[in-house]
Protein backbone atom coordinates (compact mmCIF):
# COMPACT_ATOMS: atom_id res chain seq x y z
CA UNK A 1 0.00 0.00 0.00
CA UNK A 2 1.52 3.59 -0.82
CA UNK A 3 1.37 6.63 0.71
CA UNK A 4 -1.47 8.01 -1.09
CA UNK A 5 -3.64 4.60 -0.36
CA UNK A 6 -2.93 4.73 3.23
CA UNK A 7 -3.95 8.54 3.64
CA UNK A 8 -6.78 7.39 1.45
CA UNK A 9 -7.21 4.56 4.02
CA UNK A 10 -7.73 7.26 6.98
CA UNK A 11 -10.28 9.62 5.48
CA UNK A 12 -12.25 6.42 4.43
CA UNK A 13 -12.52 5.36 7.92
CA UNK A 14 -13.68 8.70 8.96
CA UNK A 15 -16.39 8.49 5.94
CA UNK A 16 -17.47 5.37 7.49
CA UNK A 17 -17.65 7.17 11.47
CA UNK A 18 -20.14 9.64 9.61
CA UNK A 19 -21.76 6.67 7.47
CA UNK A 20 -22.20 5.16 11.03
CA UNK A 21 -23.33 8.51 12.48
CA UNK A 22 -26.20 9.38 9.97
CA UNK A 23 -27.40 5.73 9.99
CA UNK A 24 -27.55 5.54 13.84
CA UNK A 25 -29.27 8.53 14.05
CA UNK A 26 -31.79 7.89 11.22
CA UNK A 27 -32.88 5.09 12.49
CA UNK A 28 -32.87 6.00 16.06
CA UNK A 29 -35.14 8.85 15.39
CA UNK A 30 -37.43 7.40 12.60
CA UNK A 31 -37.83 3.61 13.73
CA UNK A 32 -41.27 3.53 14.81
CA UNK A 33 -42.37 5.50 11.29
CA UNK A 34 -39.93 2.69 9.60
CA UNK A 35 -41.93 -0.03 10.88
CA UNK A 36 -44.89 1.60 9.98
CA UNK A 37 -44.09 2.21 6.70
CA UNK A 38 -43.09 -1.56 5.87
CA UNK A 39 -46.07 -2.56 7.78
CA UNK A 40 -48.79 -0.68 6.06
CA UNK A 41 -49.68 -0.01 9.59
CA UNK A 42 -50.23 3.78 9.70
CA UNK A 43 -53.23 5.30 12.08
CA UNK A 44 -55.88 6.84 8.90
CA UNK A 45 -56.13 10.82 9.63
CA UNK A 46 -59.70 9.84 10.14
CA UNK A 47 -59.06 8.69 13.57
CA UNK A 48 -56.96 11.42 14.81
CA UNK A 49 -59.73 13.75 14.13
CA UNK A 50 -62.27 11.73 15.63
CA UNK A 51 -60.72 10.62 19.08
CA UNK A 52 -57.47 13.10 19.31
CA UNK A 53 -56.59 16.91 19.16
CA UNK A 54 -55.20 17.40 15.69
CA UNK A 55 -52.12 19.38 17.49
CA UNK A 56 -51.03 15.97 18.50
CA UNK A 57 -50.43 15.02 15.02
CA UNK A 58 -47.70 18.13 14.44
CA UNK A 59 -44.94 16.19 13.23
CA UNK A 60 -46.06 12.45 12.64
CA UNK A 61 -46.90 10.41 9.71
CA UNK A 62 -50.45 9.20 9.07
CA UNK A 63 -52.80 7.76 6.23
CA UNK A 64 -54.49 10.50 4.57
CA UNK A 65 -57.42 9.61 2.20
CA UNK A 66 -58.61 12.67 0.29
CA UNK A 67 -61.79 13.13 -1.98
CA UNK A 68 -62.27 16.34 -1.75
CA UNK A 69 -59.96 19.55 -2.45
CA UNK A 70 -60.80 23.26 -3.71
CA UNK A 71 -58.29 23.57 -5.77
CA UNK A 72 -53.92 24.68 -5.86
CA UNK A 73 -53.02 27.99 -4.10
CA UNK A 74 -49.13 27.34 -4.76
CA UNK A 75 -46.36 26.03 -7.05
CA UNK A 76 -42.68 26.04 -6.74
CA UNK A 77 -41.26 25.69 -10.55
CA UNK A 78 -37.52 24.19 -11.45
CA UNK A 79 -36.09 24.61 -14.78
CA UNK A 80 -39.99 25.58 -15.90
CA UNK A 81 -41.57 22.73 -14.71
CA UNK A 82 -43.73 22.29 -11.72
CA UNK A 83 -41.67 21.00 -9.13
CA UNK A 84 -43.69 20.87 -5.64
CA UNK A 85 -48.02 22.03 -5.94
CA UNK A 86 -49.75 22.71 -2.73
CA UNK A 87 -53.71 22.36 -2.44
CA UNK A 88 -56.38 23.26 -0.34
CA UNK A 89 -58.10 19.76 1.24
CA UNK A 90 -61.14 19.27 2.87
CA UNK A 91 -61.32 16.91 5.28
CA UNK A 92 -64.33 15.17 6.77
CA UNK A 93 -65.01 16.70 9.93
CA UNK A 94 -65.30 20.04 7.63
CA UNK A 95 -62.19 21.15 8.63
CA UNK A 96 -59.70 22.41 6.04
CA UNK A 97 -55.92 22.10 5.51
CA UNK A 98 -53.26 22.20 2.94
CA UNK A 99 -51.31 19.45 0.72
CA UNK A 100 -48.18 19.32 -0.32
CA UNK A 101 -47.34 16.85 -3.40
CA UNK A 102 -43.88 16.33 -5.50
CA UNK A 103 -45.12 14.00 -8.49
CA UNK A 104 -46.76 15.03 -11.87
CA UNK A 105 -48.95 11.78 -11.66
CA UNK A 106 -50.28 13.06 -7.89
CA UNK A 107 -50.90 16.52 -9.60
CA UNK A 108 -53.00 15.22 -11.90
CA UNK A 109 -54.57 13.21 -9.54
CA UNK A 110 -55.60 16.30 -7.39
CA UNK A 111 -56.48 18.62 -10.22
CA UNK A 112 -59.42 15.70 -10.93
CA UNK A 113 -60.31 15.31 -6.93
CA UNK A 114 -60.46 19.51 -7.54
CA UNK A 115 -62.50 19.08 -10.87
CA UNK A 116 -64.92 16.73 -9.24
CA UNK A 117 -65.49 18.51 -5.97
CA UNK A 118 -66.57 21.57 -7.59
CA UNK A 119 -68.92 19.71 -10.08
CA UNK A 120 -70.05 18.04 -6.12
CA UNK A 121 -70.66 21.75 -5.37
CA UNK A 122 -72.20 23.19 -7.95
CA UNK A 123 -74.57 20.18 -8.01
CA UNK A 124 -73.56 18.47 -11.07
CA UNK A 125 -72.51 15.49 -9.30
CA UNK A 126 -74.25 13.37 -6.80
CA UNK A 127 -71.17 12.36 -4.61
CA UNK A 128 -67.58 13.67 -4.24
CA UNK A 129 -64.95 11.58 -5.90
CA UNK A 130 -65.34 7.98 -5.37
CA UNK A 131 -61.15 7.67 -6.13
CA UNK A 132 -59.64 8.99 -3.04
CA UNK A 133 -56.33 9.79 -3.71
CA UNK A 134 -54.58 8.36 -0.64
CA UNK A 135 -50.93 7.90 0.57
CA UNK A 136 -48.45 8.64 3.76
CA UNK A 137 -48.45 12.16 4.85
CA UNK A 138 -46.28 14.09 7.21
CA UNK A 139 -48.19 16.43 8.94
CA UNK A 140 -46.27 19.55 9.62
CA UNK A 141 -47.31 23.20 10.73
CA UNK A 142 -46.56 25.95 8.16
CA UNK A 143 -46.37 29.66 7.82
CA UNK A 144 -44.26 32.18 5.43
CA UNK A 145 -45.73 33.70 2.30
CA UNK A 146 -46.97 29.98 1.56
CA UNK A 147 -49.14 30.37 4.94
CA UNK A 148 -49.72 33.61 3.83
CA UNK A 149 -51.14 32.61 0.06
CA UNK A 150 -52.81 29.54 1.84
CA UNK A 151 -55.25 31.89 3.63
CA UNK A 152 -55.64 34.67 0.44
CA UNK A 153 -56.80 31.66 -1.69
CA UNK A 154 -59.28 30.49 1.47
CA UNK A 155 -60.57 34.07 1.29
CA UNK A 156 -60.72 34.29 -2.39
CA UNK A 157 -63.27 31.75 -2.24
CA UNK A 158 -65.47 32.55 0.82
CA UNK A 159 -63.78 30.02 3.02
CA UNK A 160 -63.44 31.94 6.24
CA UNK A 161 -63.16 30.94 10.05
CA UNK A 162 -66.72 31.17 10.46
CA UNK A 163 -68.07 28.67 8.22
CA UNK A 164 -65.18 26.57 8.21
CA UNK A 165 -62.71 25.37 10.62
CA UNK A 166 -59.58 26.39 9.10
CA UNK A 167 -56.17 24.69 10.19
CA UNK A 168 -52.71 25.71 9.77
CA UNK A 169 -51.31 22.59 9.67
CA UNK A 170 -49.59 20.51 5.91
CA UNK A 171 -49.81 17.37 4.58
CA UNK A 172 -46.15 16.35 3.06
CA UNK A 173 -46.75 13.59 0.91
CA UNK A 174 -43.19 13.79 -0.14
CA UNK A 175 -41.92 13.01 3.23
CA UNK A 176 -44.43 10.00 3.74
CA UNK A 177 -43.97 8.18 0.67
CA UNK A 178 -39.36 8.87 1.24
CA UNK A 179 -39.29 6.73 4.58
CA UNK A 180 -38.74 3.10 2.95
CA UNK A 181 -36.41 4.92 0.83
CA UNK A 182 -34.61 6.72 3.01
CA UNK A 183 -34.70 3.82 5.32
CA UNK A 184 -32.46 1.81 2.93
CA UNK A 185 -30.35 4.35 2.16
CA UNK A 186 -29.24 5.48 5.36
CA UNK A 187 -29.51 1.65 6.39
CA UNK A 188 -26.45 1.00 3.48
CA UNK A 189 -24.71 4.17 4.72
CA UNK A 190 -25.02 2.24 8.30
CA UNK A 191 -23.74 -1.46 7.26
CA UNK A 192 -21.25 0.12 5.25
CA UNK A 193 -19.78 2.22 7.66
CA UNK A 194 -19.70 -0.83 10.07
CA UNK A 195 -18.27 -2.98 7.39
CA UNK A 196 -15.88 -0.13 6.83
CA UNK A 197 -15.22 -0.01 10.58
CA UNK A 198 -14.29 -3.63 10.95
CA UNK A 199 -12.24 -3.77 7.90
CA UNK A 200 -10.03 -0.77 9.34
CA UNK A 201 -9.45 -2.08 12.83
CA UNK A 202 -8.87 -5.58 11.48
CA UNK A 203 -6.23 -4.37 9.45
CA UNK A 204 -4.43 -1.78 12.06
CA UNK A 205 -4.26 -4.98 14.37
CA UNK A 206 -3.63 -7.37 13.06
CA UNK A 207 -0.21 -7.70 10.65
CA UNK A 208 -0.52 -8.44 6.95
CA UNK A 209 1.16 -11.01 5.75
CA UNK A 210 2.98 -11.33 2.31
CA UNK A 211 2.90 -7.61 1.18
CA UNK A 212 5.79 -6.09 -0.12
CA UNK A 213 4.37 -2.75 1.25
CA UNK A 214 3.43 -4.13 4.82
CA UNK A 215 4.58 -6.54 7.49
CA UNK A 216 7.16 -9.12 7.29
CA UNK A 217 6.52 -12.38 5.25
CA UNK A 218 7.80 -14.56 7.78
CA UNK A 219 8.80 -17.86 7.05
CA UNK A 220 6.88 -20.46 9.14
CA UNK A 221 10.20 -22.02 10.39
CA UNK A 222 11.41 -18.74 11.88
CA UNK A 223 11.42 -18.94 15.54
CA UNK A 224 9.77 -15.65 17.00
CA UNK A 225 10.07 -14.89 20.53
CA UNK A 226 6.40 -14.29 22.37
CA UNK A 227 4.97 -10.85 22.68
CA UNK A 228 5.25 -10.51 26.49
CA UNK A 229 9.35 -11.50 26.14
CA UNK A 230 9.49 -8.94 23.22
CA UNK A 231 8.43 -6.24 25.26
CA UNK A 232 9.86 -7.31 28.59
CA UNK A 233 13.48 -7.44 27.47
CA UNK A 234 13.48 -3.88 26.34
CA UNK A 235 15.73 -2.17 28.45
CA UNK A 236 17.69 0.75 26.40
CA UNK A 237 16.48 4.03 27.82
CA UNK A 238 16.12 5.52 24.04
CA UNK A 239 13.84 2.22 22.66
CA UNK A 240 11.86 2.57 26.33
CA UNK A 241 11.09 6.45 25.52
CA UNK A 242 9.63 5.73 21.93
CA UNK A 243 7.68 2.93 23.12
CA UNK A 244 6.21 5.13 25.92
CA UNK A 245 5.60 7.96 23.67
CA UNK A 246 3.07 5.51 21.54
CA UNK A 247 1.96 4.59 24.59
CA UNK A 248 0.79 8.31 25.66
CA UNK A 249 -0.52 9.30 22.39
CA UNK A 250 -2.72 5.70 22.34
CA UNK A 251 -4.06 7.08 25.80
CA UNK A 252 -4.53 10.58 24.36
CA UNK A 253 -6.90 9.43 21.76
CA UNK A 254 -8.88 7.07 23.40
CA UNK A 255 -9.35 9.69 26.72
CA UNK A 256 -11.47 12.34 24.73
CA UNK A 257 -13.79 9.44 23.49
CA UNK A 258 -13.98 7.69 26.86
CA UNK A 259 -14.87 10.78 28.94
CA UNK A 260 -17.12 11.57 25.96
CA UNK A 261 -19.40 8.71 26.68
CA UNK A 262 -18.63 7.92 30.15
CA UNK A 263 -19.45 11.19 31.57
CA UNK A 264 -22.69 11.92 29.94
CA UNK A 265 -23.35 8.23 30.37
CA UNK A 266 -22.95 8.66 34.40
CA UNK A 267 -24.90 11.86 34.33
CA UNK A 268 -27.74 10.28 32.42
CA UNK A 269 -27.73 7.22 34.64
CA UNK A 270 -27.79 9.28 38.22
CA UNK A 271 -30.33 11.71 36.18
CA UNK A 272 -32.73 9.12 35.62
CA UNK A 273 -31.82 7.31 39.23
CA UNK A 274 -32.49 10.26 41.22
CA UNK A 275 -35.46 11.60 39.60
CA UNK A 276 -37.39 8.53 39.77
CA UNK A 277 -36.56 7.91 43.25
CA UNK A 278 -38.30 11.50 43.87
CA UNK A 279 -42.22 10.64 44.47
CA UNK A 280 -44.63 12.63 42.43
CA UNK A 281 -46.28 13.90 45.31
CA UNK A 282 -42.91 14.72 46.73
CA UNK A 283 -41.95 16.76 43.59
CA UNK A 284 -41.17 20.58 43.90
CA UNK A 285 -39.53 22.61 41.15
CA UNK A 286 -37.49 25.47 41.89
CA UNK A 287 -39.97 27.89 40.33
CA UNK A 288 -43.46 27.98 39.97
CA UNK A 289 -44.49 30.08 37.16
CA UNK A 290 -47.37 31.65 38.39
CA UNK A 291 -44.76 33.84 40.98
CA UNK A 292 -43.97 36.59 38.35
CA UNK A 293 -41.67 37.57 41.52
CA UNK A 294 -39.84 34.69 41.63
CA UNK A 295 -39.54 33.50 38.29
CA UNK A 296 -38.55 36.63 36.99
CA UNK A 297 -35.09 35.71 39.20
CA UNK A 298 -34.70 32.16 37.56
CA UNK A 299 -32.13 31.17 35.03
CA UNK A 300 -32.22 28.84 31.88
CA UNK A 301 -31.59 25.00 32.94
CA UNK A 302 -33.30 25.54 36.13
CA UNK A 303 -36.59 23.91 37.34
CA UNK A 304 -40.07 25.16 36.96
CA UNK A 305 -43.50 23.80 37.82
CA UNK A 306 -47.09 25.20 36.48
CA UNK A 307 -50.62 24.27 37.63
CA UNK A 308 -53.12 23.90 34.54
CA UNK A 309 -56.80 23.90 34.11
CA UNK A 310 -56.90 24.61 30.22
CA UNK A 311 -55.07 21.78 27.60
CA UNK A 312 -51.63 23.86 26.07
CA UNK A 313 -52.74 25.42 22.76
CA UNK A 314 -50.21 24.49 19.72
CA UNK A 315 -48.82 27.85 17.89
CA UNK A 316 -45.24 26.45 16.03
CA UNK A 317 -43.00 23.42 15.35
CA UNK A 318 -39.23 23.77 14.45
CA UNK A 319 -36.13 21.21 14.41
CA UNK A 320 -37.87 18.81 16.29
CA UNK A 321 -39.33 21.34 18.94
CA UNK A 322 -43.20 21.82 19.39
CA UNK A 323 -44.62 24.75 21.23
CA UNK A 324 -47.88 25.88 22.75
CA UNK A 325 -49.25 28.36 24.89
CA UNK A 326 -50.17 28.04 28.16
CA UNK A 327 -52.98 29.81 29.41
CA UNK A 328 -53.03 30.02 33.35
CA UNK A 329 -55.98 32.30 34.53
CA UNK A 330 -55.37 34.96 31.84
CA UNK A 331 -51.48 34.82 32.44
CA UNK A 332 -49.82 33.34 29.06
CA UNK A 333 -46.65 30.92 29.00
CA UNK A 334 -44.98 29.27 26.04
CA UNK A 335 -43.78 25.46 26.69
CA UNK A 336 -42.25 22.91 24.99
CA UNK A 337 -43.83 19.82 25.11
CA UNK A 338 -43.62 16.21 22.96
CA UNK A 339 -46.63 14.54 22.07
CA UNK A 340 -46.59 11.72 24.51
CA UNK A 341 -46.31 14.53 27.16
CA UNK A 342 -49.38 16.37 25.38
CA UNK A 343 -51.33 13.29 25.38
CA UNK A 344 -51.08 12.93 29.00
CA UNK A 345 -51.11 16.55 30.31
CA UNK A 346 -54.90 16.26 28.32
CA UNK A 347 -55.65 13.13 29.07
CA UNK A 348 -55.23 14.30 32.89
CA UNK A 349 -56.64 17.75 32.34
CA UNK A 350 -60.11 16.20 30.89
CA UNK A 351 -60.04 13.26 33.63
CA UNK A 352 -59.29 15.23 36.88
CA UNK A 353 -59.80 19.14 35.64
CA UNK A 354 -56.35 20.36 36.37
CA UNK A 355 -52.53 19.32 35.74
CA UNK A 356 -48.78 20.31 37.07
CA UNK A 357 -46.31 20.25 34.40
CA UNK A 358 -42.50 19.58 35.41
CA UNK A 359 -39.41 20.83 33.14
CA UNK A 360 -36.83 22.68 33.22
CA UNK A 361 -36.70 26.47 31.77
CA UNK A 362 -35.15 27.08 28.17
CA UNK A 363 -34.72 30.37 25.66
CA UNK A 364 -37.39 30.19 22.87
CA UNK A 365 -36.06 30.82 19.12
CA UNK A 366 -37.33 33.44 17.48
CA UNK A 367 -39.40 32.31 15.36
CA UNK A 368 -41.64 30.66 19.05
CA UNK A 369 -41.27 33.89 20.02
CA UNK A 370 -42.87 35.67 17.33
CA UNK A 371 -45.48 33.31 16.85
CA UNK A 372 -46.51 33.70 20.79
CA UNK A 373 -47.12 37.07 20.06
CA UNK A 374 -49.01 36.27 17.45
CA UNK A 375 -51.49 34.13 19.29
CA UNK A 376 -51.75 36.06 22.66
CA UNK A 377 -52.57 39.34 20.43
CA UNK A 378 -55.36 37.64 18.68
CA UNK A 379 -56.85 36.53 21.67
CA UNK A 380 -56.75 40.03 23.52
CA UNK A 381 -57.17 41.80 20.50
CA UNK A 382 -53.93 43.63 21.46
CA UNK A 383 -51.12 44.87 19.32
CA UNK A 384 -48.18 44.11 21.97
CA UNK A 385 -44.26 44.28 20.17
CA UNK A 386 -41.90 42.06 20.59
CA UNK A 387 -40.06 44.61 22.99
CA UNK A 388 -43.00 43.37 25.37
CA UNK A 389 -42.41 39.74 24.82
CA UNK A 390 -40.44 38.96 28.14
CA UNK A 391 -42.88 41.21 30.32
CA UNK A 392 -45.43 39.30 28.43
CA UNK A 393 -44.84 35.98 28.25
CA UNK A 394 -41.52 35.59 30.53
CA UNK A 395 -38.19 35.38 29.36
CA UNK A 396 -37.28 31.41 29.09
CA UNK A 397 -39.87 28.92 27.67
CA UNK A 398 -40.54 25.69 30.13
CA UNK A 399 -38.90 22.52 28.53
CA UNK A 400 -41.45 20.03 29.94
CA UNK A 401 -40.04 16.94 31.12
CA UNK A 402 -42.19 14.48 33.16
CA UNK A 403 -39.29 12.28 34.48
CA UNK A 404 -37.13 15.65 35.37
CA UNK A 405 -37.38 16.29 39.12
CA UNK A 406 -34.49 19.09 39.13
CA UNK A 407 -32.22 16.62 40.19
CA UNK A 408 -28.86 16.26 37.68
CA UNK A 409 -29.13 17.29 34.20
CA UNK A 410 -32.50 17.12 32.27
CA UNK A 411 -32.17 13.77 29.98
CA UNK A 412 -32.99 15.72 26.94
CA UNK A 413 -29.77 18.16 27.37
CA UNK A 414 -27.75 15.18 27.90
CA UNK A 415 -29.35 13.30 24.53
CA UNK A 416 -28.93 16.31 22.53
CA UNK A 417 -24.89 16.71 23.70
CA UNK A 418 -24.52 12.66 22.93
CA UNK A 419 -25.99 13.33 19.28
CA UNK A 420 -23.72 16.58 19.30
CA UNK A 421 -20.39 14.68 20.11
CA UNK A 422 -20.96 11.65 18.17
CA UNK A 423 -18.25 12.80 15.39
CA UNK A 424 -15.84 13.53 17.83
CA UNK A 425 -16.45 10.12 19.52
CA UNK A 426 -15.94 8.01 16.78
CA UNK A 427 -13.11 9.91 15.85
CA UNK A 428 -11.34 9.30 19.04
CA UNK A 429 -11.50 6.25 18.57
CA UNK A 430 -10.27 5.72 15.15
CA UNK A 431 -7.17 7.89 16.05
CA UNK A 432 -7.33 5.79 19.12
CA UNK A 433 -7.11 2.28 17.64
CA UNK A 434 -4.28 4.02 14.73
CA UNK A 435 -2.10 4.29 17.92
CA UNK A 436 -3.07 1.08 19.56
CA UNK A 437 -2.13 -0.56 16.33
CA UNK A 438 1.38 1.63 16.20
CA UNK A 439 2.06 1.09 20.00
CA UNK A 440 1.58 -2.83 19.25
CA UNK A 441 3.33 -3.05 16.50
CA UNK A 442 6.56 -1.74 18.07
CA UNK A 443 6.90 -4.63 19.95
CA UNK A 444 5.54 -7.10 17.56
CA UNK A 445 8.72 -5.48 15.15
CA UNK A 446 11.22 -7.03 17.06
CA UNK A 447 10.33 -10.13 17.18
CA UNK A 448 12.29 -11.86 15.04
CA UNK A 449 15.40 -10.63 16.97
CA UNK A 450 16.80 -13.45 19.29
CA UNK A 451 17.76 -12.47 22.58
CA UNK A 452 21.38 -12.55 21.80
CA UNK A 453 20.76 -10.70 18.77
CA UNK A 454 18.71 -7.55 20.65
CA UNK A 455 20.74 -7.95 24.09
CA UNK A 456 23.87 -6.70 20.91
CA UNK A 457 21.53 -4.26 19.42
CA UNK A 458 20.69 -2.32 23.04
CA UNK A 459 24.73 -2.68 23.95
CA UNK A 460 25.72 -0.97 20.16
CA UNK A 461 22.85 1.47 21.09
CA UNK A 462 24.83 2.78 23.83
CA UNK A 463 28.22 2.92 22.73
CA UNK A 464 29.62 6.13 20.78
CA UNK A 465 30.09 3.98 17.63
CA UNK A 466 26.76 5.32 16.45
CA UNK A 467 25.76 7.16 13.33
CA UNK A 468 22.06 9.12 13.44
CA UNK A 469 20.54 10.53 10.61
CA UNK A 470 16.96 12.63 10.96
CA UNK A 471 13.66 10.98 11.44
CA UNK A 472 15.56 8.56 14.33
CA UNK A 473 16.84 6.67 11.61
CA UNK A 474 20.51 4.97 13.67
CA UNK A 475 23.31 2.66 12.67
CA UNK A 476 25.27 1.10 15.03
CA UNK A 477 27.68 -1.46 13.52
CA UNK A 478 25.75 -4.79 12.74
CA UNK A 479 22.14 -3.03 12.89
CA UNK A 480 19.74 -0.52 11.55
CA UNK A 481 17.25 0.53 14.19
CA UNK A 482 14.36 3.02 13.00
CA UNK A 483 12.66 4.69 16.25
CA UNK A 484 8.91 6.34 15.87
CA UNK A 485 9.47 9.91 14.61
CA UNK A 486 6.90 12.54 13.84
CA UNK A 487 8.01 14.71 11.07
CA UNK A 488 5.59 16.65 8.67
CA UNK A 489 7.45 14.74 6.11
CA UNK A 490 6.97 11.15 7.16
CA UNK A 491 3.45 9.06 6.51
CA UNK A 492 2.29 8.61 10.28
CA UNK A 493 -0.86 6.33 8.81
CA UNK A 494 1.85 3.63 8.09
CA UNK A 495 2.36 1.95 11.46
CA UNK A 496 5.03 -0.53 9.03
CA UNK A 497 7.00 2.43 8.40
CA UNK A 498 7.23 3.96 12.14
CA UNK A 499 9.66 1.62 13.45
CA UNK A 500 12.32 -0.94 12.67
CA UNK A 501 15.13 -3.43 14.42
CA UNK A 502 17.11 -5.67 12.16
CA UNK A 503 20.31 -6.88 11.10
CA UNK A 504 22.11 -5.38 8.01
CA UNK A 505 22.16 -8.87 6.59
CA UNK A 506 18.15 -9.35 6.85
CA UNK A 507 18.18 -6.34 4.48
CA UNK A 508 17.85 -7.84 0.78
CA UNK A 509 16.68 -4.72 -1.31
CA UNK A 510 17.54 -0.50 -0.80
CA UNK A 511 15.66 1.56 -3.54
CA UNK A 512 14.41 5.54 -3.35
CA UNK A 513 10.88 5.73 -2.44
CA UNK A 514 9.97 9.48 -3.35
CA UNK A 515 6.64 10.82 -3.33
CA UNK A 516 5.13 13.09 -6.34
CA UNK A 517 2.44 15.68 -6.40
CA UNK A 518 1.20 16.70 -9.82
CA UNK A 519 4.28 14.94 -11.37
CA UNK A 520 6.57 16.89 -8.96
CA UNK A 521 8.68 15.20 -6.36
CA UNK A 522 7.83 16.90 -3.09
CA UNK A 523 10.09 14.05 -0.64
CA UNK A 524 12.67 11.85 -1.44
CA UNK A 525 12.52 9.03 0.71
CA UNK A 526 14.62 5.19 0.97
CA UNK A 527 12.96 2.05 2.12
CA UNK A 528 14.40 -1.09 2.59
CA UNK A 529 13.28 -4.75 2.32
CA UNK A 530 13.78 -8.01 3.57
CA UNK A 531 11.75 -11.27 4.21
CA UNK A 532 12.26 -10.87 7.91
CA UNK A 533 11.35 -7.41 8.27
CA UNK A 534 8.79 -6.73 5.30
CA UNK A 535 8.93 -3.39 3.37
CA UNK A 536 9.89 0.03 5.75
CA UNK A 537 9.94 3.58 4.38
CA UNK A 538 13.08 4.64 6.75
CA UNK A 539 13.55 7.92 6.00
CA UNK A 540 11.85 11.02 4.09
CA UNK A 541 12.54 14.67 3.63
CA UNK A 542 12.18 17.24 1.55
CA UNK A 543 13.85 18.33 -1.67
CA UNK A 544 16.42 21.06 -0.58
CA UNK A 545 20.06 20.15 -1.37
CA UNK A 546 21.52 19.85 2.17
CA UNK A 547 18.42 16.84 2.70
CA UNK A 548 19.64 15.38 -0.74
CA UNK A 549 23.04 15.23 0.28
CA UNK A 550 21.45 13.56 3.98
CA UNK A 551 19.68 11.11 1.24
CA UNK A 552 22.43 10.53 -0.60
CA UNK A 553 24.76 9.65 2.42
CA UNK A 554 22.50 7.43 4.05
CA UNK A 555 21.95 5.25 0.69
CA UNK A 556 25.78 5.21 0.74
CA UNK A 557 25.96 3.99 4.24
CA UNK A 558 23.36 1.31 3.39
CA UNK A 559 24.90 0.00 0.23
CA UNK A 560 27.98 -0.44 2.52
CA UNK A 561 26.85 -1.57 5.27
CA UNK A 562 24.47 -4.49 3.24
CA UNK A 563 26.58 -5.38 0.21
CA UNK A 564 24.12 -8.39 -0.55
CA UNK A 565 21.36 -6.15 -0.87
CA UNK A 566 19.91 -5.76 -4.42
CA UNK A 567 19.34 -1.41 -5.22
CA UNK A 568 17.02 0.35 -6.87
CA UNK A 569 12.83 -0.38 -7.72
CA UNK A 570 12.74 -1.64 -11.30
CA UNK A 571 11.39 -5.04 -12.68
CA UNK A 572 14.42 -7.43 -12.47
CA UNK A 573 15.28 -6.73 -9.04
CA UNK A 574 11.45 -7.84 -8.38
CA UNK A 575 12.44 -11.06 -10.07
CA UNK A 576 15.75 -11.77 -7.95
CA UNK A 577 13.49 -11.44 -5.27
CA UNK A 578 10.37 -13.86 -6.41
CA UNK A 579 8.15 -10.85 -6.53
Amino acid sequence: MNNGEKKGFIWCFLLAGVFIVLGAWYYISMWGNIVNAYNDSFENYDTVLAERSVDESINNYYELDIDASFGCFATETKDGDVDKAYYLVWLNDDSIAAVEVNRKADITELDRIVDETWAYLNYESDTLSKDKFSGTVKVTSFGGNLHTMYRQTLDEIGITDENYVIRDILFDYSEGRIIKHDSIVFGVFGVIGIAMLIFFIVAAVLPNKGKISGTALLHEKMDLVSYKHAKERIKNPEIKASYKKLKRAMILWFTPGILLLLIPGCLYAYTAHANKATAAEDRQAQYDLADSNKVNQAKENETAQITLTKVPSLIFSENDETYYILDYNGFYFVAIIDSNDFNKIRHEIDENGKYTLYGFLQEPSDGAKNKALEYVNEITGKEHQYSEYDQLLGKYALNVEEDYAGVGVPIEKIKNFMIGAAIFIICSFIFGFSALSKYRYMVTSMRHLSDMDYEQMEKELESANVTRYPQNLIFTENYLVHLHSSSIYRDSTDKESLVLFTKYSDIKWIYPSNRSMNGTVTNYGIAVYGPQIGTCNILSLPTSEKDVQIINGVINHLLSKCPQALFGYNDENKQKLGM
